[in-house]
């Protein structure tokens, strides 16, 4: 709420006390006279109202703008004083089972690389949810880091309004694979339909779908 609405409220509050004869000028006894607010409990629900108004309007005062929220300066403090272990490097080679490509340029994979061998991770899959070129890309971008990298592809669902389009979904699945696809993902319905793959996503076909039963035997 802006300065200029909020004094507005302020003052049809204060006209309102003035018709009632009750004048900010007067002892705070005899405005607070319950048996004048029987007279009126809608004008009661105004006060209750301005006030609140009043709380969200301070607090949103001091609050911190959404827009200067940063996930980088996210500190937060335990208000539990217990011990603390901070790992920063697995004790066994891990695989991290859940990356994306994010469109992350050829020249940081190098980079991606360097972090993987701090944090003892020596592999890490990425889901890609790609098929054709847009997966091919993705194939080619960590060709040479092969060992490192395990990319799984997307489902084709090209023509999913047409009888037979499976058919041709298995067949992109079969070239994906010889391409280099570990598998398949990530797969993503949230209630609207296999909408994750790329370039066609498959809105309103759920995993359960019978159509579906040709791809996952597959």
């Amino acid at each position: 709420m802006s300065l200029r609405h909020f004094s507005a409220l302020v003052s049809n509050l204060a006209q309102e006390f003035q018709l009632k004869g009750l004048l900010w000028s007067r002892d705070l006894d005899e405005c607070l006279n319950p048996s004048i607010f029987s007279l009126n409990p809608g004008f009661m629900r105004k006060i209750y109202f301005i006030t609140i108004l009043a709380s969200i309007s301070c607090f949103t005062s001091l609050a911190q703008a959404a827009m200067d929220l940063k996930l980088k300066d996210y500190r937060p403090v335990s208000i539990y004083n217990i011990p603390r272990t901070s790992v920063h490097k697995a004790r066994f080679p891990a695989t991290d089972l859940h990356s994306h490509d994010a469109n992350t340029p050829a020249s940081l994979v190098d980079a991606w690389i360097k972090a993987m061998d701090k944090a003892n991770i020596e592999k890490s899959v990425i889901l890609s949810y790609s098929t054709g070129k847009s997966f091919d890309s993705v194939v080619d971008k960590y060709a040479r880091y092969m060992g490192r990298f395990e990319i799984w592809c997307g489902f084709d669902y090209t023509g999913l309004d047409k009888p037979g389009w499976q058919l041709h979904a298995i067949k992109e699945l079969e070239r994906c694979h010889q391409k280099g696809a570990k598998g398949v993902g990530e797969l993503g319905d949230k209630g609207l339909g296999e909408f994750y793959s790329k370039p066609v996503p498959g809105w309103g076909l759920h995993i359960d779908d019978p159509r579906m039963k040709p791809l996952l035997e597959k």
